[in-house]
């Protein structure tokens, strides 16, 4: 099974690399596809989002990528588009260039590669609505958190008088995050084509997690919620309610419940309470999964990650925890009982 996983996971990195290289020769910014529309001025970039937008670079930024061992950290950019058609449950969206909705934007070029194949645009559905408009995503919580929430925040930076699109079918957090922030105006639907739409780049590839995001996420939900004290809380995330549950979470769950531990169903719990639990946390532990990416909200402490055999080459929550300066390890799910040992 390892060997076979392995394989999996080289597939998966050689076939983004290949989707990165095709894409990266349309455009300066992963995920961000011109087709030619560029040259028509129907996207234009506003302000780049770097060390360099308080001088007024309007047309391009001098800052250099940042090399990491695996991927660039690129340099985001805030772009305003004309005519653009949104799909608000994945945060994405197309333009129309000879008879054709081609993508422009995505969280990821694997992502622009999996709507080609699978996305239709129903015209009668689009929402036709005037004024500035930015997007936030309905997507799988680990990924709305650490990519889509950034990019969001940058783009109200510069443009903080932008309405949200947001899907009809937004989960939980999504709502909670709006309320926290007391964003408007918010519009709920699927499929919209505003008059102007304003969105940041990426600025890291496939969850790279970077401490700027992570600041910027602290910073702006800090200041609008009242933080507990911090009381060095030792916390258990059951993934009871998930597909992924460990096979012996009951059994999981009773043993670092004997040793003082809060066991949390994040699944139950609301944007707000997650960002208090984890504020007043010193010691955090949970299987493979979204649950234990709310490290972001930890002051300090530790995180265990419990992996499955089929996240063994998965560094993510390696990467997140340097970012977040947290103290990390992980384990076998099968060896729980030896972590504090």
């Amino acid at each position: 099974m390892k060997s076979f996983m392995s394989l999996r996971n080289y597939v998966y990195t050689i076939v983004n690399r290949l989707i990165d290289r095709i894409f990266r020769a349309e455009s300066s910014n992963w995920s961000i596809n011109d087709f030619g529309l560029k040259a028509k001025k129907e996207i234009n970039i506003s302000l780049p989002w770097c060390k360099h937008r308080e001088v007024g670079i309007t047309d391009g930024c001098s800052c250099l990528e940042i090399s990491t061992n695996n991927f660039p950290i690129l340099v985001p950019h805030v772009y305003s588009v004309c005519n653009a058609v949104v799909y608000a449950k994945l945060g994405i969206a197309f333009m129309e260039n000879d008879a054709i909705y081609r993508p422009i934007y995505s969280s990821s070029p694997f992502d622009v590669y999996e709507v080609i194949r699978k996305v239709h645009i129903p015209a009668r559905k689009v929402q036709r609505i005037e004024g500035d408009w930015t997007l936030l995503s309905s997507r799988s919580y680990a990924h709305w958190l650490i990519e889509d929430l950034p990019r969001l925040l940058k783009t109200l930076e510069v443009n903080p008088y932008a309405g949200i699109l947001i899907s009809q079918q937004s989960p939980n957090y999504v709502r909670d995050l709006i309320d926290i922030l007391q964003l408007a105006p918010i519009m709920h639907g699927e499929y919209f084509k505003p008059e102007r739409l304003w969105f940041c780049s990426p600025t890291n590839r496939l969850l790279i997690p970077n401490e700027d995001d992570i600041h910027l996420i602290r910073e702006n939900l800090y200041k609008s919620i009242e933080l507990p004290m911090y009381n060095q809380e030792k916390i258990y995330i059951s993934r009871r309610f998930s597909s992924r549950s460990p096979s012996n979470e009951i059994e999981i769950e009773s043993f670092f419940e004997s040793l003082g531990f809060k066991i949390v169903m994040l699944e139950r719990v609301s944007l707000l309470k997650q960002i208090e639990l984890f504020a007043s946390a010193n010691l955090v532990v949970g299987p493979h999964g979204a649950g234990l990416t709310n490290m972001i909200w930890m002051k300090n402490g530790k995180v265990v990650e419990l992996f499955g055999q089929d996240r063994f080459e998965n560094t993510f929550f390696v990467d997140l925890s340097s970012a977040c300066n947290l103290d990390f390890e992980r384990y076998p799910a099968s060896e729980y009982m030896n972590i504090f040992k």
